[in-house]
């Protein structure tokens, strides 16, 4: 049986504590450099504006540089690492025995009830509620004329409460090319058509990470979920009183 080849790419802005895995390889997601930079891939794209993108420029350099031989492709955050028990990042092992059975492994959906993803969007972040229902429509443009085949699942999507977000996932090289080739054209016709908005942060990676749910509904994608781990303590208390705050402000 041929051997699987393999990458995870944890997307890393900082110098931070890395995987010690063959099958990780971090990603460093920022231009400025730091003394341990030669243990992290850099970005190579200038194609990419990193403050609009984020994470999706390491994406981006990943799907075009680093994974041409790959046969399978995964991506998370340094700091949410896909997991079986949720107490450590999948083992090369692991890893292994679930790609026998899985082309496409994804992180437990995030539920944000009782918004939908669309009004979870929207009502974010305060006194951005205009920007956001701008940044929506823009989106269900786009799809509609650019991917007019995609648009009922975009329709499903955004009325659905949960989602796989975070940008992390572990997939088989065709569906990433299949995915990104997708997501990408997505991310170009959202930066022309959103040059003027009035904050330029992040809005691209933000938007894209309802993008991987879309393409999964459209092709009808069978895939397998697994827990995330948390290197970093979670403040679900604070969650919670920033939801309520969202519904009853």
């Amino acid at each position: 049986m041929k051997i699987k080849r393999i990458k995870i790419y944890p997307i890393c802005y900082f110098d931070t504590p890395v995987v010690k895995s063959s099958i990780y390889t971090p990603i460093f997601a920022r231009n400025n450099r730091f003394k341990n930079a030669a243990k992290f891939l850099s970005t190579k794209s200038n194609l990419l504006s990193n403050e609009k993108y984020n994470e999706m420029t390491a994406v981006y350099d990943i799907w075009k540089t680093y994974s041409k031989d790959l046969d399978f492709v995964g991506i998370c955050h340094y700091r949410r690492i896909l997991s079986l028990s949720g107490k450590k990042p999948l083992s090369h092992k692991e890893i292994f025995n679930l790609i026998e059975n899985y082309n496409l492994i994804l992180p437990k959906k995030r539920y944000y009830w009782p918004f939908n993803l669309k009004n979870h969007y929207i009502y974010s972040l305060k006194n951005y509620f205009n920007v956001h229902k701008n940044d929506i429509k823009v989106l269900k443009n786009i799809i509609i004329e650019q991917f007019p085949d995609y648009f009922k699942s975009f329709q499903t999507v955004m009325k659905r409460h949960s989602y796989h977000g975070g940008h992390i996932f572990l997939m088989q090289k065709d569906l990433f090319d299949s995915y990104c080739n997708f997501t990408f054209k997505i991310c170009f016709e959202l930066e022309k058509k959103l040059a003027n908005r009035i904050d330029q942060t992040r809005f691209i990676s933000a938007l894209t990470e309802f993008t991987l749910d879309i393409w999964i509904d459209k092709h009808k994608l069978k895939y397998k979920e697994v827990y995330v781990y948390e290197t970093e303590k979670l403040f679900l208390i604070k969650k919670i009183l920033f939801v309520l705050k969202r519904i009853f402000k």
